[in-house]
């Protein structure tokens, strides 16, 4: 089985991660890589901090992918190997056979 791996959960890795999922033949593996367990949109968090709007209404358990058949694995970035196309991930090396990265979250992901 070939395995594209995306790291960072965040709107870019999302919609990578979806498109490809819809466009690879079977024997394909997605698998999505974030240190954080949930996503949430961008304008929620504005809102929340303003008074305008809570923060859980917003959010989505990035695990929820799996019924897209994106696996999902949580866990901190240690280290990016792109010429390996892998990642050290809570101290275990995960490989695949492209390697794609959504680098603008660097405060939250990456």
């Amino acid at each position: 089985m070939k395995r594209v791996l995306i790291i960072g959960g965040g709107f870019g890795g999302l919609a990578a991660a979806t498109r490809l999922r819809e466009r690879l033949p079977e024997g394909y593996e997605v698998l999505l890589v974030d240190r954080q367990p949930r996503f949430m949109a961008g304008l929620r968090k504005s809102w929340a901090l303003v008074g305008a709007a809570e923060f859980g209404p917003g959010e989505r358990r990035l695990a929820s992918m799996e019924g897209r058949g994106i696996r999902f694995v949580q866990g901190e970035i240690d280290s990016i190997d792109p010429q390996g196309r892998s990642a050290v991930v809570g101290g275990q090396r995960v490989e695949g056979d492209a390697l794609e990265g959504d680098t603008r979250r660097r405060g939250r992901g990456v």
